[in-house]
């Protein structure tokens, strides 16, 4: 996935809202679940091999447990093909099907999705966590998210990013270059100017003969985050505020990294290309989630680990990572949405879908206990299984502590994901060494504030 694609969502936007009757669909009920009825589901996503292997187990359990539900899987590898695809569908859409962070505003203001919040219980709701349901609650009448009483969709997983490293070679490295370092705390995050300083000591250290890269990029909205600073005014996402010298400094940070050769070349990474750099030791650190484990398990030859994302040096800065997560919405129109409530509802708060989830090393858990208990003890796991061994750096940002804390990511707060992408377009320059951040940012402004307003329009 590019991670800095061009979106070509304003359009599909409108094509999907011309369709939509834009009101909710919390009277569009259905007969309860019948274990003696015989029902036929299907059930969309997206994902790597790892995940489509990892689901179609899931999937296979769930029909142990429901021998009346037969469930028609289905993924496509790309998010951007997803969306689209998705979007064309409006009018036809499968049982459940995955609706990502970025999107959720549009699909929960359609009419197109159940409103769950009638089917779940106190029990269900009280033993994930807040963050990973709150994130799906809608309020119709404000048009806000994150807010409301209406659940349009169920936590597939709750991600929080972290720097991931490679253990194996960094303690390598340290031995042959007697490096004055030692391995980062798990605790303490370092300040942007502390890991630089950090990072500077393996610049163009000799792997193999190979020259070693520090990191493969920085992630630009854990660097806003963490320099106290942010895209809006407030989640409403209706006032700019990337003029605030925070921000400035947050993205000169992530530039200087690539332009003093502590990190690979911005403009041209995607998450593809920074796991290979990363697998083939080409650079030392990189970035990961928990829906990245299987894949790290199943791709890397040596031990790897995680660290927290540094704090900026600004007044006030706390180290905070961005925390993306995907729904299980159902479609309004499904025919069988007894059945589809079940395998959302499975999927996402079943005990026994949460420990598979970890056990496949396909999420944390959205079940509190479950997660700080047997994930971070890695019950139930052995050798490569148990990496990374410091999992609560992972919960440490959901749980909010002293020095780490989380925050949805930038484009979740607006009803097209564009605004975002074409600011990430005209940092080009700057991730080029051509402007300064604040060069571009301000001769930038006007334009990403009337972005913001326009985008906001869709929701009046």
């Amino acid at each position: 996935m590019k991670l800095f694609q061009k979106s070509t969502l304003i359009l599909l936007g409108a094509l999907f809202l011309s369709g939509c009757s834009n009101s909710p669909a919390t009277s569009q009920g259905y007969e309860p679940f019948d274990p003696d009825q015989n029902y036929t589901i299907d059930f969309l996503g997206w994902g790597g091999l790892a995940e489509q292997r990892n689901f179609q187990t899931l999937i296979s359990e769930f029909m142990k447990d429901y021998p009346n539900v037969k469930v028609f899987y289905d993924a496509i590898s790309d998010t951007t093909t997803y969306s689209t695809n998705l979007v064309n569908r409006a009018n036809n859409l499968p049982d459940v099907f995955y609706v990502p962070d970025w999107d959720y505003i549009k699909w929960a203001d359609s009419g197109k999705l159940l409103e769950l919040s009638e089917y779940l219980s106190e029990e269900e709701l009280n033993k994930m966590w807040p963050a990973s349901i709150d994130i799906f609650r809608w309020d119709s009448e404000k048009k806000t998210v994150g807010t409301g009483d209406e659940i349009y969709g169920l936590p597939k997983d709750l991600g929080p990013s972290a720097i991931v490293y490679n253990k194996t070679l960094m303690l390598q490295l340290i031995e042959e270059y007697d490096l004055d370092v030692g391995l980062p705390s798990t605790s303490e995050p370092m300040t942007f100017t502390e890991f630089k300083e950090y990072l500077s000591h393996f610049k163009g250290l000799s792997v193999d003969g190979q020259k070693l890269t520090p990191i493969t990029y920085y992630d630009v909205q854990s660097a806003v985050y963490s320099n106290n600073a942010n895209f809006y005014t407030d989640d409403s996402a209706t006032t700019s505020a990337i003029t605030d010298p925070n921000f400035i400094d947050a993205i000169q940070f992530v530039a200087d990294l690539s332009l003093t050769g502590l990190a690979s070349d911005y403009a041209s990474s995607t998450s593809s290309t920074a796991f290979t750099k990363f697998a083939s030791q080409e650079c030392l650190f990189s970035w990961m989630g928990p829906w990245d484990i299987a894949t790290f398990w199943e791709g890397l030859s040596f031990e790897f680990d995680i660290m927290p994302v540094p704090k900026g040096d600004a007044e006030g800065a706390k180290s905070t990572v961005t925390i993306g997560t995907v729904a299980y919405s159902v479609s309004a129109s499904s025919k069988n949405k007894a059945a589809a409530v079940e395998l959302a509802k499975w999927l996402a708060c079943s005990d026994k879908s949460a420990r598979m989830n970890y056990q496949l090393g396909q999420a944390m858990p959205n079940i509190k206990e479950m997660a700080e208990n047997d994930w971070v003890n890695n019950v139930g796991l052995s050798g490569i299984q148990t990496y990374p061994a410091s999992k609560q750096v992972f919960i440490d940002p959901i749980k909010t502590t002293s020095t780490m804390t989380g925050k949805n990511r930038a484009y979740y707060y607006t009803y097209e994901k564009t605004a975002y992408d074409d600011l990430m377009d005209r940092f080009n320059s700057v991730w080029s060494g051509q402007e300064t951040a604040e060069a571009a940012i301000l001769s930038y402004a006007d334009t990403f504030q009337n972005r913001l307003t326009r985008i906001h329009t869709n929701l009046e």
